[in-house]
């Protein structure tokens, strides 16, 4: 049973008074599922669904097994979300938990760094009455495939509070969105390799946020109202040795806080200085902009009145000429008008207007008659029978109808395009699964997409949410999403909350058996894809928290977690995502992992924001070289390996991200990796494991904020005729 509802099928009552924590957890454990000892699974997702305004007392943390959602109902006609209430005598780390400390503190139910698939959202979550030290409403820990939204946490007096709204204490990616953190002694407290949060409003916290470490992380659309510290980077666990790495605050506003930001002084040494991008923000009537733990302030910035501040750094500078700390009035990009949310859209005032933004849909007035359920219409799902035929009809009958679509959790065969038409809207439950298989995908010269987003053309409205691409076997001529279709308004197509898996999962041929790493011939039945996704010409759209995935180092094969060991494994994807659009088009959150030839290409494209994308490079980079075992495409928009001369060990590896011909391209905030030679990590402590992750050609107006590498010689390989308007930061 995926949908599970803690009252009618578990027996919560949800009057406040009644204890629900065993109910509740019920829910989510039942039937096996991947708790203690299992570390991750492809299989045995849960909803786990709250109904209308209800309030939930517990007395324990509710547990979030692997592959959980959280959902609760949203009231139409109010927008009331049921509660969870933490009791007086709340014994836990998070009233929700995503991971569990085993006994003595130094091991966990899953490892952080592959905590993937987890989901909240429509709840709110009071811990305000709870008495015990440090309470949490949500322990966060976890990585990519994974994301809170529209959720409210309600804390005790921040004047005695010891409570924090999400404490995330590490883990890789994720997505935070549309939550309000009211009052406590921290509304954010953590940490996280690189993350997108946007939308959070902290009000009457004594610290919004506590940031204990990261390497790049992006803070988008946040307001801070009558907090004590706005962003604090000295909390428990933060270490003057070694600070955060750097913050970028975009579209951000600080409203009547006593200090702006709280952190350590500034040191010219490498590593020593926390870097900090203030991009389009405004400070109205604060006390202090930087106070530092030493004991001095920083005002550098006029935040007691009304001040904007179009773009600034602060931190330390390495160049040329030595090694610097400052401010750095930097130039401003221009963000053009087809990019940004218009004025009377935002709550926001700003010198220039919020980037675009868009939460993902909720259909809340929509009543059950509006969805279409296309199981009970006749697909499968069941991983077996070929639903190709019956889901196109249905796509069609949806658009033509008005209909949402509903896609049951399930593995949906596909073996030839199915193309979804304009005034689509689909809803998958649990990342119901679309899974390419057969002879249409097989041939690498006459590629084929297992989903196509509209056609050549279309101008209209298509929605899409919570599904999981994936494949079966060998299949070099597959493209699992070729994207078509162009808004008729802004951001009238998009996706939320989608992801894509290629090897790793059962069913899929693509495992430990079959495709073993270290093998000194590429095994052909383990060459599974040729591009993720694919952004056609003139087609445009709005994409949110979608990953990217081929099977790597991680998988899903974790042992069981006392051995912190993992298998790994050989699969062959050519292409992560091209991006041909032009524009406007908009990729927040989204990560792209392990493809052969690169995992970004923006290629003839315009008008393109990117904010905190995260790429790997593959783990067998330098046992095989890129573009083997594929060929470059004939059509010019793959890029090539013939700067590497003799250097082919680390230069001919696949591109984080290449920029060809391209123009008006934003891209704030991007973590690019390469931890591996040939399976082995030791290259990453000489950052030696490739030469250069990002290639920029023939490209103008190109703004490339807040780059964060590891495990490269160089950044990046600049064409020799480089465009002046370029900049990179």
């Amino acid at each position: 049973q995926v949908w599970r509802d803690v009252k009618k099928d578990y027996g919560a009552i949800g009057d406040g008074v009644a204890d629900d924590t065993e109910a509740i957890n019920l829910a989510i454990a039942d039937g096996g599922r991947c708790g203690f000892g299992c570390n991750s699974s492809s299989v045995k997702g849960a909803l786990v669904f709250f109904p209308p305004e209800g309030t939930y007392r517990v007395t324990a943390p509710i547990i979030m097994f692997y592959n959980t959602q959280i959902v609760g109902y949203i009231d139409p006609a109010t927008g009331n979300l049921p509660t969870i209430t933490a009791a007086t005598t709340f014994t836990g780390l998070g009233v929700l938990s995503s991971d569990v400390y085993l006994p003595g503190g130094q091991s966990e139910w899953y490892i952080n760094q592959s905590n993937f698939y987890r989901q909240i959202r429509n709840l709110n979550i009071d811990i305000s009455q709870a008495t015990l030290y440090n309470v949490a409403g949500i322990h966060w820990q976890v990585a990519q495939a994974t994301s809170i939204q529209n959720v409210k946490i309600f804390m005790s007096d921040p004047s005695t509070s010891s409570q924090v709204g999400i404490w995330a204490e590490n883990g890789s990616g994720g997505w935070l969105d549309g939550i309000l953190f009211y009052q406590g002694l921290y509304g954010f407290l953590g940490g996280n390799q690189q993350y997108t949060a946007g939308n959070l409003l902290f009000y009457g916290c004594k610290n919004g946020i506590g940031l204990i470490w990261d390497w790049s992380w992006t803070w988008a659309e946040l307001i801070f109202t009558n907090c004590g510290t706005a962003i604090n980077l000295d909390p428990p666990g933060a270490s003057l040795s070694d600070p955060v790495g750097s913050i970028y605050l975009m579209d951000v506003q600080f409203n009547s806080c006593g200090t702006c930001i709280y952190t350590f002084p500034f040191t010219s040494s490498e590593k020593g200085t926390t870097v900090f991008t203030f991009d389009n923000v405004n400070f109205v009537t604060n006390t202090h902009f930087m106070s530092l733990t030493n004991g001095n302030y920083l005002e550098t910035i006029d935040v007691t009145h009304n001040t904007f501040v179009q773009f600034t750094t602060i931190g330390d500078l390495i160049g040329p000429f030595g090694e610097f700390d400052g401010t750095f009035n930097v130039s401003t990009p221009k963000r053009p008008s087809i990019l940004t949310q218009n004025a009377a859209g935002s709550s926001f005032t700003f010198a220039q207007n919020a980037y675009y933004k868009r939460g993902k849909p909720s259909y809340s007035t929509f009543g059950i008659a509006n969805f279409f359920n296309v199981k009970e219409a006749g697909a499968y799902g069941d991983g077996v029978h070929d639903d190709t035929t019956i889901l196109q009809q249905m796509l069609l009958y949806c658009a033509a109808n008005n209909y949402i679509a509903f896609f049951p959790a399930g593995s949906y065969m596909i073996s030839s395009t199915i193309v979804i038409p304009k005034g689509s809207y689909i809803v998958g439950e649990v990342w119901s699964q679309l899974v390419a298989y057969g002879s249409d995908f097989a041939d690498e010269n006459n590629q084929a997409a297992m989903i196509q987003v509209g056609n050549v053309g279309d101008v209209g409205n298509i929605e899409i949410q919570d599904l999981l691409f994936t494949s079966v076997g060998q299949l070099p001529g597959l493209i699992l999403v070729s994207w078509w279709a162009s808004a008729a308004v802004q951001g009238s197509v998009g996706m939320w909350d989608c992801h894509f898996r290629v090897g790793g999962a059962k069913g899929t041929n693509l495992q430990v058996a079959q495709c073993p790493s270290r093998t000194a011939e590429v095994i052909a039945s383990c060459v599974a894809a040729s591009t993720m996704m694919v952004v056609a010409p003139n087609s445009n759209g709005y994409f949110e928290n979608v990953w990217a995935w081929v099977a790597g180092e991680f998988g899903l094969f974790l042992l069981r977690l006392y051995t912190k060991r993992s298998f790994q494994i050989n699969i062959w994807v050519g292409r992560g995502i091209l991006i041909q659009s032009d524009g406007p088009s908009w990729f927040w959150g989204t990560a792209s992992e392990h493809s052969v030839i690169y995992q970004y290409n923006i290629y003839n494209a315009s008008n393109i924001f990117m904010s905190m994308i995260q790429t790997e490079s593959p783990c067998r980079c330098g046992e095989h070289q890129a573009p083997f075992p594929f060929e470059i495409s004939g059509s010019g928009e793959d890029p090539v390996f013939d700067m590497c001369g003799y250097l082919t060990t680390s230069c001919n590896v696949a591109w984080a991200i290449v920029i060809q011909g391209s123009q008006n391209i934003f891209i704030n905030g991007a973590g690019l990796y390469s931890w591996f030679q040939n399976y082995d990590e030791s290259c990453v402590h000489t950052s030696n494991c490739q030469q250069r992750l990002i290639n920029i050609v023939n490209t103008a107006n190109l703004w490339f904020n807040h780059i964060v590498t590891i495990g490269s010689v160089s950044k990046l390989s600049l064409s020799l005729d480089p465009d002046p308007r370029c900049v990179l930061r």
